[in-house]
């Protein structure tokens, strides 16, 4: 069973004060944002900064919210988050104010859906959710979602207890949007959430706030990659917020070096993507849950996408991709929770599968290439020299491709590790002795847990390919140092035949610089006997000292052989040898190793072939020169 044995070692677990309607919340607590709590205005009006202050004033506003911690104390992680968040917002893209400022064609971004649910009353629909651009959004969430009856000014209507927000694409706008909305309650989530999506982490988080009115946080934060085939890439508009790049990476694949360097294209491109998704509430009737979703590269998961229209058709729900139907929802937080996790780890760990198919493929195809058989060979056309450049440019791009996606997916799976030996007891233990479970739960939780240990036959199969794109590269290696040597033993042939040349031919030309000296400085006359006389006296010469230098070479080899070890010979008896009857041992022969030396000729020391003896069935006898020989026992009990 899931969870088994984790009892010991979980902490946590749900209180069950949220399984009941709570009473002592108020409409006014719910309703109350920050810059309410801390004495501002949040009734809409500072939209107009997003054509006044521009991108500064909604980063002012972004950091005013990422720092307010509705009453307690900001510490370091505030700021930086702050710092983030508010440096993310001055550098948007041009095309997103044009679109605010250009009526009609303004992106939609967000579906909000609403309900009013009570113990005693039927679930329904609030309003008929529509898809909103940036200011319808403002717009809706700054209408106040409790009914306050101590505020008769409020908007009459319904309570919207139980909201989802689904929004694509998350930019400046709609994290200034959040800052003036989000209520106090849901104000830790929001700015965990914001962050994580920004930065691209990936954490799963359950907690219950121990200071102040008591809530419950449910967190799902995955960065992951998605592969798409064919096509130009697409790059994310999006800016980091440290100024490093885009907000998503797009890795495009290795060129294909089958093909000419003139084709452009590649043929997949590997897409970042950060999935973030957050469940905050009071109790069981009156939660949100919100889903910040990477959708800049295809339109598969947009909002127009799920939005269908009409108040009673049937609608899918998109915090779990389409999958379940949102009206009715399900009632409880955590299963709904579990149920969006299960179907978006599922749709994850088909990504991955995918992505390592691709690459198996890939990896597969180059390796049947024939120019593997024999890299060497390759190099001694320029065709072949030019497909191994292209080769070895694939092989350390893969590398660093396969590198990335695998830092990703450990990253993942460590995080599920820390939630399984952590947060996990929220949702194994219905009350503080850990004895009620919620049944309701555990299938979700079991098709989660499978779903990660697949990941990690995932992430091992990963690791297999890495490891053969490596071998590959040391192939190519091999390769291009045998041929680096093959190019080194040819230039020495070539450097020996010329140098044999110019000996050849220096009598000639010394006797040519004598003959045409002038008159008196050599006692040669200009005729040809005296030429061909002043050549033979010079070959000779070069030919007497060519002849000491092989003899002083081959005393200098001799000399050498014989201060080495000595040479041990280890007969192999045959059948029909006769036994040695030396006490049952076998006593090596030793020869001096200057009786296997032989005198070099001309020819082997100008062809490159060593001056070893061939010793058939012989070995050196190892020698360790760290320590000084040593008697062996029986020698000196002998000697005694």
């Amino acid at each position: 069973m899931v969870g088994s044995g984790l009892s010991a070692c979980v902490p946590c677990c749900w209180d069950d004060e949220f399984a009941a309607f709570r009473h002592d919340f108020s409409a006014s607590h719910g309703n109350q944002t920050p810059d309410e709590y801390l004495g501002g205005l949040s009734d809409g009006s500072e939209y107009g900064d997003f054509d006044s202050g521009g991108p500064e004033a909604v980063a002012r506003t972004v950091s005013r919210f990422m720092e307010s911690a509705a009453g307690h104390s900001n510490g370091p992680s505030s700021i930086y988050q702050a710092e983030v968040a508010a440096a993310f917002c001055r550098h948007p893209t041009p095309d997103l104010w044009q679109a605010k400022n250009t009526k009609g064609q303004e992106r939609r971004v967000a579906l909000v859906y609403e309900w009013e649910s009570k113990p005693s009353q039927i679930r329904r629909f609030v309003q008929a959710p529509v898809p909103l651009t940036h200011e319808g959004l403002l717009q809706k969430l700054c209408h106040k979602r409790f009914v306050d009856p101590d505020q008769p000014e409020s908007i009459v209507g319904i309570d919207a207890d139980r909201r989802l927000i689904y929004i694509d694409s998350l930019d400046p706008l709609i994290i200034s949007i959040l800052a003036k909305t989000t209520t106090c309650l849901e104000t830790p989530v929001v700015q965990r959430t914001i962050l994580r999506y920004l930065t691209a982490r990936t954490c799963f988080d359950a907690h219950i706030t121990v200071r102040g009115f008591k809530t419950f946080g449910l967190e799902l934060n995955i960065s992951y990659f998605s592969l798409r085939q064919g096509g130009r890439p697409v790059l994310d508009q999006r800016s980091r917020w440290d100024r490093k790049g885009y907000l998503r990476e797009t890795l495009c694949s290795p060129r294909d070096p089958s093909s000419p360097c003139s084709i452009p294209g590649a043929l997949y491109s590997i897409y970042e993507t950060q999935l973030s998704i957050a469940v905050t509430g009071v109790d069981h009737w009156r939660w949100t849950a919100w889903a910040f979703v990477d959708n800049w590269f295809e339109p598969e998961d947009s909002v127009s996408t799920y939005y269908e229209g009409g108040e009673t058709t049937a609608q899918p729900d998109p915090l779990a991709a389409g999958q379940v139907d949102v009206d009715p929802p399900i009632r409880y937080p955590r299963e709904y929770f579990l149920k969006v996790f299960e179907i978006r780890i599922l749709e994850i760990e088909k990504e991955w599968n995918y992505m390592l198919q691709v690459l198996q493929e890939e990896v597969q195809r180059i390796d049947a290439d024939p120019l593997f058989g024999s890299p060497q060979r390759s190099f001694e056309s320029e065709q072949g020299r030019e497909k191994i450049r292209r080769l070895s440019a694939w092989n350390g791009d893969m590398i660093r491709l396969v590198g990335t996606l695998l830092k990703s997916l450990s990253r993942t799976l460590g995080a599920w590790d820390v939630f399984q030996k952590t947060d996990i007891g929220y949702f194994l233990y219905d009350d503080a002795s850990c004895t009620k479970r919620p049944e309701q739960l555990l299938p979700s939780l079991r098709i989660i847990e499978k779903t990660f240990l697949n990941l990690h036959v995932t992430r091992e199969e990963l690791e297999q390919v890495r490891w053969s794109v490596e071998e590959l590269g040391r192939g190519l290696a091999r390769g291009e140092k045998n041929y680096a040597t093959f190019v080194q033993q040819r230039t020495g042939e070539h450097i020996k035949l010329l140098t044999w040349v110019t000996i050849g031919w220096s009598p000639v030309v010394i006797a040519t610089g004598m003959c045409s000296a002038q008159a008196g400085i050599f006692p040669f006359h200009n005729n040809i006997g005296d030429f061909f006389g002043a050549v033979l006296v010079i070959g000779g010469l070069v030919g007497v000292s060519i002849a000491v230098l092989l003899n002083r070479h081959s005393k200098l080899l001799e000399w050498k052989i014989m201060s080495a070890p000595h040479v041990v010979m280890h007969p192999s008896h045959s059948p029909d040898d006769e036994p040695v009857d030396n006490g049952g041992a076998e006593k090596p022969m030793t020869f001096p190793a200057r009786a296997f030396s032989r005198q070099p000729t001309v020819g082997s020391i100008f062809s490159g072939r060593t001056l070893v003896p061939r010793l058939s069935g012989l070995r050196t006898r190892p020698t360790d020169l760290s320590h000084p020989p040593r008697a062996k026992r029986n020698d000196v009990n002998s000697m005694a």
